[in-house]
């Protein structure tokens, strides 16, 4: 009996010793995996992911130029209509690709003249060089969001997809990507600098007066140009559709919120 208890208690320690020494290397393995691991996601760092989302992001930006053609009258001031000055330009603004059907979003004011002008040869470019002609679909002035839809074209690039502008955090990154001054796919960064900014706006003429509420304020450089064009996050998605620039200071960009967008172009599509 002795002999069995023996080699019963031996049977038992030597168990013991071998589980708790497995136990051991797998908690060593997994602690080794958690830090090749960790030591992975180290090498990835903002400006890795920033220069990522700009690639794969930039292919579904475009350019939108127009003619304009208007009358400037000269005692417009003095609520008179005499004489005026007929002129010829060029418009520009951006857009980014919102579906497959070829429909780009845009701020309204990229697409829509301002009084007694008029828009003609409106043209999409992308950023493979390729120039579409395009179609106002529908606009909202009020939102300041517009639909310039491209048909039949086999190379459109893929659509961006929509961030939940409800879930952002005041300090996190912001990167513009426009035409600012016609210079194509420029890209700015900064940061969501604050949020609910109002901010009022007048029409040419100044006969209305636009009020913008709930718009994202960022340090992204935002310039003429750059409206219409998307405000994406680190990981590329759109948080904002740049549309305006404080005039008389630095790093006071704002953006219509991705959840604005979600709620006013599908009505405007419909």
């Amino acid at each position: 009996m002795n002999r069995i208890a023996r080699t019963a208690i031996a049977g038992v320690a030597g168990a013991l010793i071998g589980s708790s020494a497995m136990m051991f290397r797998a908690t060593t393995n997994d602690i080794a995996g958690a830090s090749v691991a960790a030591a992975a996601l180290s090498g990835v760092n903002d400006q890795d992911r920033i220069v990522s989302a700009v690639k794969h992001t930039k292919v579904s930006v475009v350019a939108i130029t127009e003619a304009l053609n208007g009358r400037i009258y000269l005692f417009r001031a003095l609520g008179q209509q005499g004489p005026g000055i007929d002129y010829k330009g060029q418009a520009s603004g951006s857009g980014f690709v919102y579906d497959d059907k070829g429909d780009i979003v845009t701020n309204a004011h990229v697409v829509v003249p301002p009084n007694g002008a008029q828009f003609s040869n409106l043209t999409v470019v992308f950023e493979n060089g390729d120039r579409l002609p395009g179609r106002v679909i529908a606009a909202n002035n009020n939102a300041d969001l517009a639909i310039v839809r491209v048909d039949n074209y086999k190379k459109l690039p893929p659509a961006l997809q929509l961030a939940d502008s409800d879930r952002l955090n005041q300090g996190q990154w912001a990167i513009a990507i426009g035409e600012p001054y016609e210079l194509q796919q420029s890209v700015t960064l900064g940061v969501i600098s604050a949020f609910n900014r109002d901010e009022q706006v007048k029409a040419e003429g100044g006969e209305n007066v636009y009020d913008f509420k709930g718009l994202l304020q960022t340090s992204a450089p935002i310039n003429p140009g750059n409206s219409g064009g998307p405000l994406i996050d680190i990981d590329g998605q759109v948080i904002g559709v740049n549309q305006l620039t404080e005039g008389q200071g630095q790093g006071l960009g704002f953006a219509i919120p991705s959840n604005i967008v979600k709620r006013v172009v599908p009505t405007l599509l419909k």
